[in-house]
This record gives C-alpha cells, structure tokens and sequence, in this order.
C-alpha cells in the first residue's frame, strides 16, 4: 500500500467547523487521534474526510475537486489528535490547494480555480427566469450522484431522466427540463464532470457540474429549463420581435406542448413540426439562410414560444411575429473560438469517459 490511515476516535463534537456556511456546511470539530499519511492522494484523504464526517456528525460533506489533476496530487504526514478540519487544512498545503466553503459543499483546487467557480456561483444566473424558477430547485434533494468523468452531455441525460422522480410534491411548476447548447466552434458537450455529492440540493448540482467542468461550462436559469452551454452563448436567449400581432403571439406563449422530442433534426425539419402545433393558426415562414446544423430538444410542458426561442437558439436564428406568420430570420453571428484544450486533451468523444453517471435513491 502506498498509504495508511490510522484512526482512533476520540471525541465527536458537533460545534463548529473549518467555517460556517448559511447552509451549515461544516465538518465540524470530530477529532482523529493518529493520521499516518504516505504518498496519499488528494481525492483519497476528502473522501476519507467526508465519510468521517457523515459517520460521526450525521451530515455528509461533498468536496468538489476542481483544477485536472488535483485529485491525484500526493501527500505525506503525520498527526496527532487533530481535527478533520486540520486535517483538511494540511492537505490542501501540502498540495497547493485552496478550500472555499459553499452552500453544500466545499471547493478544493488551485487557488485561481477555486476564485473562478466561487466568483461563477455568486453570479446571478437567473437571465430569462425569475427568483422563484431558481429557488424552485433547491427544493429537491439528490440523494447521492456519483460521476467519474462523465461527459456533461451525458450528466443533463441523466438529470432529465431522473429528477422527476425526486420532485415528490415539490416544485411541481418546475419541468425538469435541461438543455445543451453546443457550439461547434467551442465544444462542451464532451468535458469531463467527476463529481461525489450526497444529499445535495439541485440547485447546487447544478453549480457542481458547472464548476466541475472548467470554465467554459456555464449555465442559465429560465423559466421552461435548465440551459448549460459555452459561458459566452449563454449571456441571453433570444428575443422575438412582436410586430403587430401582440395576440398572436400571447396565443403562443399560452399553447402547451406537453412533450417534443427532436434528435437532430435540420432546421426545416424542424420547422415542420412547429407548423403542427400552430393548429392552423400560423403561416411559418423560414426566411433564415441557415443550411446546416442539427436540433436536439428533450422538453416537457413548454409553450409553443418557449419552444420557439429554444430551437432559435440551437441553429442561430430568432424569429418575428407577423399577423397569422411566424418568419425565421437569421440572428447573430456566433463568435468563433478555439476549441477548448480540455477537450481535446479528452478526444472530444464521449468513449472516453471512464463511467456514466451513478445515482442512488
């Protein structure tokens, strides 16, 4: 064995820990009476640290590893009589690491990772939605998720799959929806999420994965889904220009659709079944000169202009309403930047990912 652990518990006090969050995130003052410590790895010792915790104060601690290959950094010391709290302390010294409280867990990595996700979760992230669309989610509680370097567009599968299950009563006007904007000048779909979180609100799984991915995963809060994608695609949905046709377009926000799945469909195509739910009441008119990109929507219980602006968003475009016509014009220009290194370090593919999400109820 390249390492050891010896543990005697001595004491179990339920005070105070490393800090005190508005959550009570804490690992509290449970004290270790010998740790013996030989080229241990980082991710080893926070998941001995969180058991421990969970053991002896009841509350599990989930520690969000940021920063590649900070979880295999090694360390080697011994202690007497110490807190997990110092315990956590000296490991992040000795490898160069930070540690950040946040609501339901704790950040560890380098110092301008860490700075990066901790200023990322204080921004607002509410753009198209309201307070209540965010607060809606951290009603629900994940039990336990484990993912060892799942592709995001693999992790937003399984959320979609599965938080109806959890809903139990609650947020019932939230529609468990979670969508990916790709863009193909910047993937994201492919980034690696490694990730080891029990009882976690859902809003907080969501700033996890984010932060867990690097920083050109972002995500947006609206009031029909979830949207992750590449931080600049994300500053706004599109707008739709209403030009005399003010009741038209109320029936569009008021027609629900309570479910359409589109799995890479071309934009014609797609189109195709806008024109089906407007029963009639529309001409829809593709005046965009868009030839190429593929739609991918999993929604449930949207409108018909939610969906709208959605697909717009996938292929670029945005839309107008006329009288009885929806036109499909072309929107801005996607900025064209270098695909992320993190990526390719990865291979861009999803067979490279070493598991597929764990979820336990």
């Amino acid at each position: 064995m390249k390492y050891w652990l010896i543990i005697l518990i001595t004491a179990c006090l339920a005070e105070r820990g490393i800090a005190e969050s508005e959550t009570s995130t804490s690992i509290g003052t449970a004290r270790v009476a010998s740790v013996s410590l030989a080229d241990a790895e980082l991710g080893e010792v926070l998941r001995f640290i969180s058991a421990k915790s969970e053991e002896l104060l009841k509350r599990p601690v989930n520690f969000i590893l940021l920063g590649e290959g900070s979880g295999s950094k090694k360390l080697s010391l011994q202690l007497n009589n110490v807190p997990l709290s110092a315990l956590l302390k000296y490991a992040c010294e000795l490898t160069n690491c930070v540690a950040e409280i946040v609501p339901d867990g704790v950040l560890v990595g380098p110092k301008k990772d860490v700075l990066r996700a901790k200023s990322d979760w204080n921004e607002a992230k509410v753009v198209t939605g309201r307070g209540s669309a965010a607060s809606q989610l951290a009603l629900i509680t994940i039990p336990s998720l484990q993912l060892e370097a799942a592709a995001v567009s693999e992790v937003i599968s399984f959320l979609r799959s599965h938080v109806d299950e959890l809903k139990q009563g609650k947020a019932q006007a939230m529609s468990s929806n979670f969508l990916l904007i790709d863009n193909p000048d910047a993937p994201v779909k492919d980034l690696p999420v490694s990730l080891q979180l029990k009882d976690a609100r859902l809003s907080s799984v969501i700033r996890f994965i984010s932060a867990a991915a690097g920083p050109e995963l972002s995500y947006r809060i609206d009031r029909g889904a979830v949207v992750f994608g590449h931080k600049a695609d994300l500053k706004a949905a599109p707008i739709p220009q209403i030009k005399a046709s003010p009741a038209g377009f109320s029936w569009m926000k008021n027609k629900l659709i309570p479910e359409v799945k589109i799995n890479g469909a071309s934009l014609e195509e797609t189109l195709q079944l806008i024109r089906h739910y407007t029963e009639g009441r529309f001409n829809v008119v593709n005046q965009s000169k868009k030839t190429s990109g593929a739609v991918e929507l999993n929604l449930k219980n949207v409108s018909l202009a939610t969906l709208l602006a959605y697909v717009c968003e996938q292929t670029n475009t945005n839309f107008r309403v006329e009288n009885s016509a929806i036109i499909i014009i072309d929107g801005k220009k996607r900025p064209i930047r270098k695909s992320s290194s993190r990526t390719g370090n990865k291979g861009g593919s999803t067979q490279d990912t070493k598991g597929k999400p764990v979820f336990d109820e």
